[in-house]
């Protein structure tokens, strides 16, 4: 945020210029067009994993069960709710979607604790052990082998909420780099529990079959409120997905010289919906989240 306000740098890009000098701004334009593009990937792959457990276990034709069907589903919502939220320029324009998917965020979290509290925790608590592998029976303190070093990755790739600093900053309406360094603590810390509750209250819910997304695990059509988790978090992804395309975009701009504000209307839409459409058919066609 200093380093922001003492520079006026309005990217990621610019301020690797300012601080490492000529050149490393189109290394990071790089790096973070490459993560964030799959982060959008990935939440595409997750709208797809939430339509097939609501399907999974209900009386509905087996074509909607099937791949097909699914990249259906998911495709009709890329288009009719996804894809509308990228054209915004600006990240203040989607505060209030966002909002939203956080409060369903924070109810799927509580959710799965009473789940795991109701269902396997009492079970699995009985079978802890120090070390062991993924498909061993019981609770496991320390992983092993290398698909111990599996869920680094995961912690990694969840905690980089930074990608999006400077276009928070610059939409914040009294913006100071006290302020931002109070809200960015303050989403850390929330997002630390989330992620903390989630991994180890899910674990003690399913013990060995947690190797796979957690929305498989659950059975929506017989857990009504497992269904309004689904809901909700069908519409986080929905906000999510146009935030972090936004950093996509932002650095290609910054790579070839465009200003998002100043670019024509009609360039800036060819992009944002040239990256969604990558996006989702990446999406729709890698078959895992962990990959």
């Amino acid at each position: 945020a200093y380093i922001i306000r003492s520079y006026t740098t309005r990217t990621y890009e610019g301020m690797a210029r300012v601080l490492l000098g000529p050149g490393f701004d189109y290394v990071t334009a790089v790096i973070r067009s490459l993560n964030t593009f799959g982060g959008s990937v990935a939440f595409i792959i997750s709208v797809g994993d939430i339509f097939k457990a609501i399907l999974e276990n209900t009386n509905a034709p087996e074509y909607w069960k099937s791949k097909s069907g699914n990249r259906l589903l998911t495709s009709l919502l890329w288009l009719t709710v996804m894809l509308p939220l990228v054209i915004p320029r600006h990240v203040n324009s989607l505060r209030h979607i966002s909002a939203v998917g956080i409060v369903f965020v924070i109810y799927f979290v509580v959710m799965l604790i009473v789940h795991s509290g109701m269902n396997g925790l009492s079970e699995n608590a009985k079978n802890l052990h120090v070390t062991g592998s993924t498909t061993d029976e019981g609770i496991h303190l320390f992983g092993t082998g290398n698909t111990a070093l599996d869920g680094l990755g995961v912690f990694m790739f969840a905690f980089l909420c930074q990608v999006n600093s400077f276009e928070v900053y610059w939409d914040m309406s009294d913006r100071s780099a006290s302020r931002f360094t109070l809200c960015s603590a303050i989403a850390m810390l929330l997002c630390f529990i989330v992620y903390g509750s989630t991994a180890v209250f899910g674990y003690l819910d399913f013990g060995n079959r947690a190797t796979v997304s957690a929305l498989l695990l659950y059975n929506p059509v017989k857990e009504p409120e497992v269904m309004v988790a689904y809901i909700g978090l069908l519409v986080k992804l929905c906000a999510s997905f146009p935030i972090i395309s936004m950093a996509t975009r932002n650095s290609l701009y910054h790579s070839v010289g465009w200003d998002p504000d100043k670019l024509p209307f009609w360039k800036h839409c060819i992009v944002v919906v040239s990256l969604a459409v990558a996006a989702l058919l990446f999406g729709l066609f890698i078959p895992s989240i962990n990959m």
